[in-house]
């Protein structure tokens, strides 16, 4: 799967579709016309899109179409991540730490979530590892 490959909308089906593995179109098509009122045959095209280019896998339940991600979320999102820190921002990730200390409305939980990160990419930095 090749981040620069995917549009705006496919990558919202896709993590749509990652999200609440094995939907039918029908499944995405409603909630994509309810949240952006757009029309099942979109979305079909969409889905036909994101298979032809392997980012789904579809499989035939009776007469319905069911739709999976092909690979990984976590992974893709950390590629997506990767490519935007590199082409957007230079590579460097300053931007996106202040975007966080002055703009972001992160939880109390996230906040928790961000610091174990922090704290665990010093302990692997103290061990010698790969961050």
């Amino acid at each position: 799967m090749d981040p620069d490959s995917i549009g705006e909308l496919e990558l919202e089906v896709w993590r749509y579709v990652a999200d609440h593995a094995d939907v039918t179109v029908g499944e995405v098509a409603k909630y994509f016309a309810g949240t952006r009122g757009l029309a099942r045959t979109t979305i079909l095209t969409v889905l036909e899109r994101l298979f032809r280019k392997h980012y789904l896998r579809r499989r035939r339940d009776g007469r319905l179409l069911r739709y999976s991600s092909s690979g990984s979320k976590a992974k893709f999102m950390q590629t997506l991540v990767a490519r935007f820190t590199d082409r957007v921002l230079g590579g460097s990730l300053d931007p996106f730490v202040a975007y966080l200390v002055s703009d972001a409305r992160l939880t109390d939980e996230q906040v928790s979530d961000l610091r174990k990160l922090v704290d665990s990419m010093e302990q692997k930095k103290k061990k010698g590892d790969k961050p």
